[in-house]
């Protein structure tokens, strides 16, 4: 579990649309991130994690 919340954090960081937020808002950086990798792949994940 520890490795998977690392590799999530990983991902918000590095993000090139939302890695700015993830300073201030952690959640949010990793919301959008999942968002932003899933947009073409599944575009109803990617609805609802940019909508939470």
């Amino acid at each position: 579990m520890d490795e998977q919340l690392r590799r999530l954090n990983e991902l918000a960081k590095s993000s090139p649309n939302f890695g700015m937020l993830y300073r201030h808002e952690p959640l949010l950086a990793l919301y959008g991130s999942q968002a932003e990798l899933n947009v073409f792949t599944n575009p109803n994940a990617a609805s609802v994690s940019a909508r939470q």
